[in-house]
């Protein structure tokens, strides 16, 4: 899944989670500014909004519009109270007209009209219109100097919804701070919103504050040693990879490969070797040709020639050529075991499909002419001649075992 698709689904989670103005379908009512008859008025169309009776709360509101329009707080309560009607039907583009006059009356007590324009961002957010969400939501800040954290979000949200993730960065991280609960979507966003601003320390950041919150999150764990891992810091990314490992969060195979090869970049082979093997050994690790000449490679590296021949074997059996075969010959020939490198190559060749066949023909004859066995020595090593490669070697070899077998007799 991309990054951007990612910020999509988040937006929309996050907006289920800040968007509480499509929850809230009643307005305090303020019976100090409101007269008598417009007060029972206005509770009474509220009990209708509560009882799911819209129709007939729509017709008692829209006929107390224009009979209250002369007082601009009984005219803008009355617009906010047909606002949360639609709102309540999920009609949000029907309800944005009545929040904006509404706002514009501007006859609100301080507290009351900062939380009107604040519904109004997340009813522009709630239908898509981001841009008008962002400037309501700019309007809203001049007026509150310490916004709660759901206007946090919603900035953040509407800023990254139009693709400015870095001015969404410090929203989300605020937020957070001041919300221990906030659902995890918050964290994703602000977590996901890093990554595409390349901002990784604050992708670090936001991770770590995620796994305050839910530390058995093996997918927090995997994208807190990645991002070490794209911020250059690889003994970071290794160590965050074997703490999750030996948490038992390791869940498949590619925590397993990534593990191995940040052993390996840091000079430990024998640590890759063991993870690997213990991979295999519990099935979390495919069984294959690659990730056994893998566990090859580190067991080579970390100097165990025993394990890493015996890997190459286990390679072998799912192999299409006999490549891990003549591997192995090499490795019997640095100890001089040359019986078992005879064997080895005779075995490669038989599997068939070598990139370099005379390579495999060369060690049999060398091997056999180490063990004495002149005839058999030059009979390879003259199918080795017969190869680019390693024609120079073979035939200084051929004439290496003609004076040997001459002299036995």
């Amino acid at each position: 899944m991309s990054m951007r698709t990612l910020i999509r689904i988040l937006i929309l989670s996050c907006l289920l989670a800040t968007a509480a103005v499509a929850q809230a379908v009643t307005v305090p009512l303020n019976q100090g500014l409101l007269s008598s008859d417009t007060y029972q008025r206005l509770n009474s169309a509220q009990h209708l909004i509560a009882s799911g009776q819209y129709d007939d709360a729509l017709t008692r509101l829209n006929s107390l519009a224009p009979r209250v329009q002369s007082n601009s707080y009984e005219y803008a309560v009355t617009l906010q109270n047909i606002a949360y009607v639609y709102i309540s039907r999920g009609d949000f583009n029907s309800a944005l007209p009545y929040m904006n006059r509404a706002m514009r009356e501007n006859a609100m007590p301080p507290a009351a009209q900062r939380q009107l324009v604040l519904d109004l961002g997340k009813l522009y957010a709630r239908a898509g219109q981001y841009s008008d969400a962002q400037r309501v939501m700019g309007v809203y800040l001049k007026a509150e100097s310490n916004p709660p954290p759901d206007a946090d979000m919603l900035i953040a949200l509407t800023d990254a919804k139009l693709g400015q993730c870095r001015s969404a960065l410090p929203y989300a991280k605020r937020a957070l701070e001041n919300n221990s609960t906030a659902p995890e979507s918050w964290y994703q966003l602000w977590i996901a919103c890093a990554y595409t601003a390349k901002q990784y320390n604050s992708a670090i950041d936001g991770l770590y504050a995620a796994l305050g919150r839910w530390p058995d999150n093996a997918n927090y764990w995997r994208q807190l040693g990645q991002t070490y891992a794209q911020n250059d810091e690889q003994d970071k990314a290794l160590g965050v990879f074997a703490l999750m490992y030996r948490q038992g969060l390791a869940q498949n195979e590619q925590d397993y490969l990534n593990l191995v090869s940040l052993y390996m970049q840091n000079n430990e082979p024998y640590e890759a070797a063991n993870v690997l093997q213990k991979g295999l050994e519990a099935g979390v690790v495919g069984a294959n040709e690659d990730n056994y000449d893998l566990l090859a490679a580190t067991w080579l590296d970390a100097k165990e020639y025993d394990k890493a021949i015996a890997s190459l074997g286990e390679a072998a059996k799912y192999a299409k050529t006999g490549d891990a075969y003549l591997k192995q010959a090499q490795l019997y020939q640095q100890s001089h075991e040359w019986f078992s490198v005879v064997k080895a190559t005779q075995r490669a060749l038989q599997k068939g499909s070598l990139h370099r066949p005379g390579r495999a023909w060369l060690l049999q004859g060398v091997a056999q002419a180490e063990n004495k066995q002149y005839p058999e020595a030059a009979a390879a090593l003259k199918e080795a001649a017969k190869y680019e490669d390693v024609k120079g070697e073979a035939e200084t070899w051929i004439r290496f075992v003609d004076a040997r077998a001459n002299q036995s007799f």
